[in-house]
């Protein structure tokens, strides 16, 4: 009950300080009002640290060259993690975590041996367990709002377990994932995004843009469904096929007709495609290779549902079960055809490790739409010029 008060306190504290300072300068002094926000933003990120432990994850490596004692040469990933309960689970995540026989938790001067759960390859996470109780649980938002909040993502920056950095939410993503602008550095991935009450609003999972002031996080309010299957199933399997897509508009739209196949048999039937995912990229030896999908070629349909976003195709992809044989239409030189292509399993890489696939693709697919759009409005703009000339 104290902790709640507290919240709102901080809160409180907050909205009087910013109304002081910003909008009736008669109501505080400048000064009053600054000590007003810095006792409020101090209180509330000492609350929510102590919800932030940070994660060591080590594992011998043997170098061909290597010719000292192979008990010193030790690869190490610090990370950020958030405690779940009170019985040392936590929540991190699994590309810093996954293929390390050795983890320590890190809270406060104390360091605890901890052990891998299971491993959620659909969304990344994986829940550990520390030998013994650490810290506090952190509090969940129990709703999806998102949009324009200001948000406190704190994490592990540089040696320091808590670091803070205010921001704001930008929304959601369409694979249900949050959006928010803050400077945190790259070990703050799998610390948390939380709310002015001190509330969990989402699990940071990626850190994007130059400066990594572009992050993605994880609802919170989905993690009690998570932990719950890793506890009683351990690891939840992921869908793969080993492409990257960018989207693209048909204009005008054009009518096909899918009667040719590559792999399977596919009845006659007309349809109008003004969308879909154009493969720029194929890995070798994917399922999607395997299946006979190349680049270049335009997925536009997926076991009949119509596919016309990248992060829609990415996240029906995960969710389906390894072995699962989806139907894929797609256009290739103008010409309609079906393809059967078993969906294969979904590796998460340890942290280190090249993917052929870029975990950022999705993001440089829509950056590379808006310089088409920009390159064909530029192109009727010089048409119009000549025609005026």
């Amino acid at each position: 009950m104290l902790k709640k008060v507290l919240h709102l306190t901080v809160v409180e504290v907050l909205l009087v300080a910013f109304t002081a300072v910003f909008f009736s300068p008669s109501a505080f002094s400048e000064e009053n009002s600054l000590t007003y926000l810095e006792s409020g933003l101090n209180d509330l990120v000492y609350d929510v640290s102590r919800s932030v432990v940070t994660i060591e994850a080590s594992k011998p490596i043997y170098p061909n060259n290597y010719s000292g004692n192979l008990s010193e040469a030790i690869y190490t990933v610090l990370s950020t993690g958030l405690i779940y309960d009170s019985t040392g689970l936590i929540i991190g995540l699994a590309k810093s975590v996954i293929d390390r026989s050795n983890i320590k938790i890190k809270f406060e001067g104390e360091i605890v041996s901890a052990i891998l759960i299971g491993v959620d390859y659909q969304t990344g996470l994986a829940l550990l367990k520390a030998q013994r109780k650490i810290g506090q649980p952190f509090k969940p938002v129990q709703n999806s709002v998102c949009a324009g909040q200001m948000v406190l993502a704190i994490g592990n920056s540089f040696g320091i377990r808590a670091a803070p950095s205010i921001g704001f939410c930008a929304g959601h993503l369409t694979d249900g994932t949050m959006q928010f602008s803050a400077s945190v550095s790259r070990s703050s991935e799998g610390g948390g995004l939380f709310t002015l009450n001190g509330q969990l609003m989402g699990v940071i999972t990626e850190i994007n843009g130059r400066d990594a002031e572009i992050g993605i996080a994880f609802p919170a309010y989905k993690i009690d469904e998570i932990v719950s299957y890793l506890l009683d199933h351990g690891d939840r399997n992921a869908g793969y096929i080993g492409v990257s897509t960018t989207e693209i508009e048909i204009s005008p739209p054009i009518e096909v007709l899918l009667q040719a196949r590559i792999n399977s048999i596919q009845q006659p039937n007309r349809i109008l495609v003004h969308k879909g995912l154009l493969i720029s990229k194929v890995v070798p030896k994917s399922p999607a290779a395997k299946a006979g999908l190349k680049e270049n070629d335009l997925i536009f349909r997926a076991n009949g549902k119509m596919i016309t976003q990248p992060l829609e195709l990415a996240n029906f992809i995960k969710k389906t079960d390894p072995g699962t044989i989806l139907n894929f239409d797609i256009l290739r030189q103008n010409s309609a055809f079906a393809v059967r292509l078993p969906i294969g399993k979904y590796q998460i890489l340890p942290a280190g490790v090249t993917s052929p696939i870029s975990p950022n693709d999705v993001v440089t697919d829509s950056i590379i739409k808006e310089i088409e759009i920009l390159k064909k409005t530029i192109y009727e703009l010089e048409s119009r010029l000549k025609q005026l000339n």
